[in-house]
This record gives structure tokens, sequence and C-alpha cells, in this order.
């Protein structure tokens, strides 16, 4: 059993940039990811299969990457658009306040200091200490 509601874990899961943590459900994205997946590696697999046949005339490269690459970008608005739902339907099912909040948390450039890369040298290192206390955790 989870120590959070269902709300909040609703919450952890969205993406930094609307003012989630991005921790993923592997549970509720098994499915998706794994379709993903073959559709990422559809051209490999369908080109692997067609060297077995004695008429087999490789594919270019540049062709399977090309596949790769648009089945990637049409996987991340698809991400995109479910995390955007998966918002709206989290401020629609809160109180005024916590609405408020959500929105204030989504705004551009909040989630900066949670999403940059921890470089000592540009004053980007974040302890562990901090992070808590920026999440006002326990």
């Amino acid at each position: 059993r989870s120590a959070f509601t269902e709300d909040e874990l609703a919450l952890l899961q969205l993406p930094a940039r609307l003012g989630g943590l991005g921790v993923p459900s592997f549970v509720a994205t098994a499915h998706h990811d794994y379709d993903a997946s073959k559709k990422v590696a559809g051209g490999q697999t369908t080109e692997l299969i067609r060297q077995t046949q004695p008429e087999w005339m490789p594919l270019s490269t540049s062709a399977l990457r090309e596949q790769a690459t648009q089945a990637k970008s049409t996987i991340r608005l698809q991400r995109r658009k479910a995390s955007a739902l998966a918002f709206g339907q989290l401020v629609e099912s809160s109180d005024e306040p916590t609405a408020r909040r959500l929105h204030q948390c989504s705004a551009k450039g909040v989630s900066s200091w949670l999403t940059a890369l921890p470089l000592r040298e540009h004053g980007f290192l974040l302890a562990k200490r901090d992070f808590r206390d920026a999440l006002a955790l326990n």
C-alpha cells in the first residue's frame, strides 16, 4: 500500500515542466513503452527478417534511422499529450487553492532548478539534503 494518495502519485508522475517530478510508474507505462519500442525498432526488425530471403537488397541505414526518428517524434508527442491530459484531470479534481498551486508549478521556468545538470563548477550541485528541503520532505 502506498503512503501517497492517488492525486499525489499522479503529481509525482507528471514531468517537471508540468510541476511534477517525472517519477514514472512502470506498471502504468509498461504496455505503452513496449509498443513504443516495437515502433522504433520496427524498421530494423523488418530488415533483419528480410536478410534471410535470397533476393534481399539492404536498405540504407539513413532510411532506417529516419524511420526510427519519426517514430520517436510521434511517441514524444503522444507522451506530451498524455501528460497534459493527466495534468488537466489533476487540476479538475483539485480544490481551488491546489489548482492554483498546480498552475503556478507548471509556469515556464519554474522547474529549472529541478532539471538543471548538476555541475559543481557552475554552482548547480544540489545535495540530497537541499533537494529534500526544496521539496519539504521530512
